[in-house]
């Protein structure tokens, strides 16, 4: 008759590669076969392998991979927890520096330089439209280069009220770049 070979839990569990709590979880579970102990270990490796068998396949009975795979595609990705939570926070952080300077006016945010954009195309539009009836009394009976000379003044005070508005936003734009110009310079003389 052959002997039985008995280990401990800590040998067992180096054996299968495991905790040693997690073997103790199993013995105190009964799911693996003691004498005197000690664990059998040719009785035990059998059970411990249908035990994580059963452990390896899901409800729908598709095999998922152990826990020592899963874990190795992950870092395979190049993804840890740590790494994870220090990419979130520079995220948070990063937007809450931009939230921030758009508060304090630094940046402008699209929508608003959308509308003023809008308004300045919408003034020059009903200025040039409204030139017709604005001119055509004024204009009834006169030579044709009278005309086109009196619809080529109107037209460029039109422009030139368009520049004037475009020389304005170059001047918010220009404080805006002073800004953050003056924040860089405090943050070179801070570091």
């Amino acid at each position: 008759m052959r002997k039985v070979e008995l280990v401990s839990q800590s040998e067992f569990a180096r054996l299968v590669d495991v905790s040693r709590q997690h073997i103790n979880d199993l013995v105190s579970d009964g799911k693996l076969p003691m004498q005197d102990g000690k664990i059998m270990k040719f009785k035990a490796l059998a059970a411990y392998r249908k035990i994580k068998a059963k452990d390896n396949e899901s409800e729908n009975g598709a095999a998922i991979p152990p826990k020592r795979q899963r874990t190795q595609k992950i870092a395979d990705l190049g993804i840890t927890t740590q790494n994870a939570k220090a990419e979130k926070m520079k995220y948070d952080a990063k937007l809450k520096q931009r939230q921030f300077e758009i508060l304090e006016e630094a940046y402008i945010h699209v929508d608003q330089i959308s509308n003023e954009i809008n308004i300045a195309v919408s003034i020059c539009r009903s200025k040039l439209l409204s030139l017709p009836n604005k001119l055509a009394t004024e204009l009834e009976g006169r030579e044709h280069w009278e005309i086109e000379s009196k619809l080529e003044d109107e037209i460029n005070k039109c422009f030139t009220d368009l520049t004037e508005l475009a020389e304005e936003y170059e001047g918010l734009s220009n404080n805006v770049k002073a800004k953050e110009g003056a924040k860089s310079e405090g943050e070179t003389k801070s570091n």
